[in-house]
């Protein structure tokens, strides 16, 4: 069996700043770690005492010793216990595999290889820690670093605490001094601001004092030092115990007595508009990027804010973050105690509601603009950007539900097709149902559009029964609505989910229905796409010139309304056509075209389908290895989008070419891996793909004898990352003349 392939490791998440003086302990913490009796390893502490960089500190040393990868989980904005393992997959790009459990999914992924996963802010989902106990003793090498306010209380784990930096007993040479973690930090932080700084036997009691008050917590001597200006240590001290004395401004939970007044303090120095915007920022889940911060914090901060002007003032007091990570440009987030302490202050003012509002209806606009981006050229783009924006999102479809707004189904409604291409099957069916059942006050057409894309989600599950069901809601809801075109548009979709089953009466009945609406509405678009998969099922029933002609007509209309990806549709279609017709150089140049247009548009979806067909053509032209590589390149693509039937299709296809290649074992794996994920998804297999299927058993049959069974049973069980191996690990090393 094949190893897994994970994607290369990532970067991990760079911050403004970096803790000094933990390095010893970041070391002894990573010698723990990497011990063969460590599992989970848990950093714990309080607010502010520097956890999360302090495990990116010890990932850093550890990098060699995973060399799959060290993966950052981030989740302080994550409040939903059964959205951690989601959270996981997600870092570790791996999707939700059709009604395979998403534990099952990363279990089978991980496997034997050494990954490191850091788990960041843990406290507020302790209930997922049984999840994690699982999946730890369903995988040989993966270790855990976790960082929480409390201990998670699972089996096996070693629970480490982060105290506070280390502070002289009394004053001490300069030298000495720096020796000590808080001062070192200390001084290092309020060189930024005051570059002549050095310690002298008038400040050196003043900045021993300062950390003692503060107690050693990294944070607070951060702030601190970050908002000294020009001011002598002795007067930051003067005025740090006046705000201990007399305590926050807000009402601070017990574990941060310390910190809360000196957040006070950093506040206090602000000026007006920028504590405006300070507060308002805590609106954000997860980050947010100069944009969002401009249309929702703008007008509430006030018109004198330069929001430009007033995040670098913010960074530079380090009461936010830089944060850059591949493919997402610059965002900022807050540190998950000053974040809290947003929260608080942003609940004592009138205008919460308000600005909760903004960031909703912002984030009902950006699902607008992602609904058209995902479809076009951007689609890479739109999908890094929704990733990163997904927690803002969950936070506004919270919001909008708590308050019974129809914002909730058009926010849901637009944003489905990135849980779709993301992966999060399961979650959002759960937001979709719930703004169903929770948002009465609804256009038909709105509820329609709800429905339809709940339809969508189920259908890539494989729960064809649900599927059917709320598309025949859709239709209901539409003809109660006298919406002739979106009647036509269900009955389409119905035809797909009943052609996924192998229902190709019904597939043809629904589809037929579908094109006389669109005929009388001379809607050409609707035409040629009813057309396209009107001619699928004909070719499955064996119907080629009927088939043959049905495409040809949607190619022809197509080409008149000159959507390029809809082209390169008709063209695969017709492409497969002519092989099944055996016409190979008709195949080729339709073929041909279809992938350029394709790869022009970046569809991903229809370059997979394009490459499979490539393959194909490829293995008939005596081109093997080339062959093998489309081939694997489709399977790839097929995973990543989670088209769980397309991935079937591919793998038997790639059964088929190790027969060829004398790899009858692996033939019958890969073979037993497409029959159990169709039976996973209720696919049939179609019957022109009979006929090829029973003979390759037949023959995998005669050459394995007793070994046949054995082959069968493992290739059941076999995950699709490891199925996509084999069929890479077999390509011929040169052409083979079979």
């Amino acid at each position: 069996m094949g190893a897994t392939v994970f994607p290369a490791p990532p970067q991990l998440p760079v911050y403004t700043t970096t803790l000094i003086g933990r390095d010893a302990q970041a070391a002894l913490i990573a010698a723990q770690l990497q011990a063969p009796a460590t599992r989970a390893l848990t950093l714990v502490g309080a607010s502010g005492t520097g956890k999360t960089r302090l495990s990116l500190q010890i990932a850093e040393m550890l990098r060699d010793s995973f060399p799959t990868g060290a993966y950052f989980v981030a989740l302080a904005p994550v409040h939903d216990a059964r959205l951690v393992l989601v959270e996981i997959a997600q870092a570790l790009g791996l999707q939700e595999d059709g009604g395979t459990p998403l534990l099952d999914t990363l279990a089978t992924t991980i496997g034997d290889h050494a990954v490191l996963l850091i788990l960041d802010n843990f406290e507020q989902v302790q209930a997922a820690h049984s999840d994690l106990t699982a999946l730890l003793a369903r995988t040989a090498n993966l270790k855990l670093l976790i960082t929480s306010q409390v201990p998670l209380g699972m089996a096996g784990e070693t629970a480490c605490a982060v105290p506070a930096l280390d502070i002289p007993a009394a004053a001490l040479p300069a030298a000495a001094l720096l020796e000590y973690s808080a001062i070192a930090l200390f001084v290092d932080r309020i060189r930024a601001v005051q570059p002549e700084f050095s310690l002298t036997a008038e400040n050196i009691p003043a900045v021993i004092e300062i950390c003692r008050r503060v107690k050693g917590l990294p944070l607070a001597i951060e702030l601190i030092a970050a908002h000294s200006d020009v001011l002598l240590p002795q007067d930051l001290l003067i005025l740090l115990r006046n705000h201990l004395a007399i305590g926050s401004a807000t009402t601070p939970p017990q574990r941060d007595q310390v910190l809360w007044p000196v957040l006070d303090w950093c506040y206090s120095k602000l000026a007006p508009a920028e504590q405006a915007l300070f507060v308002q920022l805590g609106v954000f889940a997860g980050g947010w990027t100069h944009e969002s911060a401009q249309q929702i914090c703008a007008a509430q901060a006030g018109p004198e804010i330069d929001i430009s002007a007033g995040l670098r003032v913010l960074v530079g007091g380090h009461l936010v973050q830089e944060e850059s990570l591949p493919g997402q440009g610059l965002r900022y987030i807050m540190l998950d105690a000053i974040h809290e302490y947003t929260l608080l202050r942003l609940q004592q003012l009138r205008e919460r509601d308000a600005l909760l509002q903004r960031h909703s209806a912002h984030y009902v606009e950006l699902a607008a603009a992602a609904e058209e981006g995902l479809k076009g050229a951007a689609q890479g783009e739109w999908l890094t950007r929704l990733r990163s924006e997904h927690h803002n999102i969950r936070q506004a479809l919270e919001w909008l539900l708590a308050h019974g707004s129809p914002d909730a189904m058009l926010l849901s409604s637009r944003i489905w097709q990135f849980w779709y291409m993301a992966g999060y099957l399961s979650e959002g069916r759960r937001w979709l149902e719930q703004a169903l059942t929770t948002s009465p006050d609804h256009s038909a057409f709105l509820h329609g559009k709800t429905l339809n894309a709940l339809g969508i989600l189920a259908w890539a599950q494989g729960d064809y029964p649900a599927a059917e069901a709320l598309y025949l809601q859709t239709l209901a809801v539409h003809r109660g609505n006298s919406d002739q075109l979106r009647c036509a548009q269900t009955l389409n979709n119905l035809g797909i989910v009943t052609f996924s089953q192998g229902k190709y009466a019904a597939a043809a009945s629904h589809y037929r229905a579908a094109l006389a609406i669109f005929r009388d509405l001379d809607n050409l678009k609707g035409v040629a796409a009813v057309l396209d998969n009107l001619g699928l099922v004909l070719g499955e029933q064996g119907e080629l010139a009927q088939a043959h002609a049905v495409q040809t007509e949607s190619l022809a209309i197509r080409r008149q309304l000159g959507n390029p990806g809809d082209i390169a549709t008709s063209l695969n279609n017709l492409g497969e056509l002519a092989m099944e017709l055996e016409d190979l150089a008709e195949a080729r140049t339709l073929i041909d075209e279809s992938l350029l247009l394709h790869q022009q548009i970046n569809d991903r979806v229809g370059l997979a389908y394009a490459l499979h067909n490539h393959a194909r053509l490829l293995w008939s032209e005596r081109q093997r290895r080339a062959a093998f590589r489309a081939l694997i390149e489709a399977l790839e693509i097929r995973a990543e989008v989670a088209d769980l039937r397309g991935v079937a299709i591919s793998l038997a296809r790639g059964g088929y070419l190790l027969l060829e290649c004398g790899s009858a074992a692996a033939a019958a794996q890969l073979l037993a891996c497409a029959g159990a994920l169709r039976a996973q998804i209720g696919a049939a297999l179609v019957p022109t793909a009979r006929a090829e299927y029973d003979a390759a058993l037949e023959r995998l049959r005669a050459l394995l004898g007793a070994d046949f069974a054995a082959a069968w049973a493992a290739g059941q069980q076999l995950p699709i990352p490891v199925a996509i191996t084999m069929v890479r690990e077999h390509t011929p090393d040169v052409d083979l003349n079979i």
